[in-house]
């Protein structure tokens, strides 16, 4: 079977934490989502300065419009299906939330470090964490191109 953006990849050390949904913006489940600063969840953005590495990043596991209640979020070092906003993300490179695109918000690119016109100044400030591969890649992991679910192990 098929695992979808926000589907658990690994069923060891889950860390979920339960949140209030930011009043305006909502989450989708598989989305990279961030808090803010009185720890709200909302779709994280790297041109949101309250969504950054201090406030923590995590992977929605519901769908849940802004202001309607708690959202379940996979947070800390949890592996997590999520989505790739483009191509390239070659196993276990760092990664960061896609915010250029809104067809693709939500999804993963792999970070740089030097500022181009499709991403801006990333940088640790927006780390989630590593891909690592699509499913059942256990030897010899391969490249994510666009639009396809793969694994993030969140955080460092």
């Amino acid at each position: 079977m098929a695992r979808a953006a926000g589907d658990i990849a690994k069923t060891i050390g889950i860390e979920i934490v339960s949140r209030a949904v930011d009043a305006t913006i909502g989450v989708t489940k598989g989305d990279i989502v961030g808090f803010d600063s009185a720890g709200a969840v909302r779709t994280a953005s790297i041109t949101n300065t309250t969504s950054n590495v201090v406030s923590g990043y995590g992977i929605s596991l519901e769908t849940v419009a802004g202001g309607a209640g708690n959202a379940r979020i996979a947070v800390g070092n949890t592996y997590m299906y999520a989505t790739s906003s483009t191509g390239a993300a070659v196993p276990f490179v760092l990664v960061g939330q896609e915010d250029t695109s809104p067809s693709t918000a939500g999804g993963f690119l792999a970070l740089t470090f030097a500022d181009t016109a499709t991403n801006s100044a990333l940088s640790f400030g927006q780390l989630v964490g590593r891909y690592m591969g699509h499913e059942g890649e256990e030897d010899n992991p391969t490249a994510a191109t666009t639009a396809e679910v793969g694994i993030l192990r969140l955080g460092l």
